[in-house]
């Protein structure tokens, strides 16, 4: 990590937000409104085409090209989500919705976009048979939220055939592979969700899902209620829980498992929320961890910490706040995140096209109702 180069976009960001820091309270999130607004910029990001992050200048990361695609990959998939989701919550805008999704996943769909995962396996995911391709997962969860959305889509057929191919492997193994001997189970929770959406949207059961959910919990789960963020291929843990990881899986599992989505939610309160300067955000490692020595640095999954705090943790846990339905976790994480984030009323001035694709998946989850 390039440490003077985050000490001197700290000093940046706290001389600009400093008087906007005790202020934060007093701009709620406009719900319908801003997400109306936010689609927009995403969409108008998807028509644009690739951009490139500033990963690399950043220090974040040596292989940025790598990452980078990924990056691009990962916009079009957050987009077609976040639209469904805005389009399913707002039926008056479900016609503006469908053109958007479509849009995005198809925009998916071109090749080009797999060349990262290409790069990795030496073959096509979209039509491999052989390799595991965890990153269908993202690309199944992107279909099967438009189907929910649109069940006349013309991308129902290859939307079944992705499906068939991640359930083919799931129904063999406890993980999937994202590249030769790395597995994530953050990942494999949107192959999870790829095959709860598309039993939900075409009334198909999956009498195995149960039982491959329940090794998921067993086998992933850590002893602070947090999703180990790596795995060797066969599964077996090569990381500790982690704040971004399992944030992300909360978004993904709801679809599958509400139980353990909200399960996780709580240990991501509960266990990594913190407050310092007047900001709160969630940390990546639990305080256990690092006081037992664990080395708790960042990586390109967490983003750059700051004083334990996650970037990439925080911004998620926009959207485990709303599924254990935390109005006030949520206003918290909503104040630091439109300040960091840079917010100007119809996007976010930070984190490029990417982040505002996350941002509009993470912000239009339905806020649940807690029990009791």
């Amino acid at each position: 990590m390039n440490r003077r180069l985050l000490a001197v976009v700290a000093g940046v960001v706290a001389l600009g937000v400093g008087r906007t820091a005790w202020s934060w309270r007093s701009a709620a999130w406009d719900g319908e409104a801003a997400a109306l607004r936010l689609s927009d910029e995403v969409d108008r990001a998807v028509q644009a085409g690739p951009e490139h992050s500033a990963l690399g200048v950043m220090g974040v990361a040596p292989d940025a090209e790598l990452f980078e695609q990924e990056w691009v990959f990962a916009t079009y998939a957050f987009a077609a989500a976040g639209h469904a989701q805005l389009g399913l919550a707002h039926p008056e805008h479900a016609g503006l919705m469908k053109v958007r999704t479509h849009r995005a996943v198809d925009a998916i769909l071109q090749e080009e976009r797999w060349a990262f995962d290409e790069k990795q396996w030496g073959d096509l995911a979209l039509t491999c048979t052989r390799h595991d391709h965890a990153v269908l997962g993202y690309l199944g969860v992107a279909m099967g939220m438009e189907r929910l959305l649109d069940p006349e889509t013309d991308h129902a057929a290859e939307h079944d055939r992705i499906v068939a191919l991640l359930s083919d492997h799931m129904k063999r193994q406890p993980i999937l592979e994202t590249y030769p001997d790395q597995a994530f189970p953050v990942d494999h929770a949107m192959s999870i969700a790829a095959v709860a959406l598309h039993a939900q949207a075409t009334g198909t059961p999956v009498p195995w899902l149960d039982a491959h959910l329940d090794g998921y919990r067993r086998r992933f789960v850590d002893q602070d209620g947090l999703l180990v963020q790596m795995t060797y291929g066969d599964g077996r843990p090569r990381s500790v829980g982690r704040g971004s990881g399992t944030a992300l899986a909360v978004w993904a599992l709801r679809h599958a498992d509400p139980a353990l989505s909200r399960d996780l939610a709580t240990s991501v309160r509960d266990g990594l929320a913190m407050q310092a300067h007047g900001f709160h955000a969630v940390r990546e490692y639990h305080p256990r961890r690092c006081a037992a020595g664990h080395r708790c640095e960042g990586d390109v999954d967490s983003g750059p910490l700051i004083e334990g705090a996650s970037i990439s943790a925080t911004g998620f846990s926009l959207a485990a706040a709303r599924v254990i339905g935390d109005e006030q976790w949520f206003g918290e994480l909503w104040g630091t995140t439109r300040v960091f984030g840079g917010w100007t009323g119809s996007s976010f001035k930070t984190g490029g096209p990417l982040g505002n694709a996350i941002m509009l998946a993470m912000l239009t989850v339905p806020m649940d109702v807690p029990e009791g």
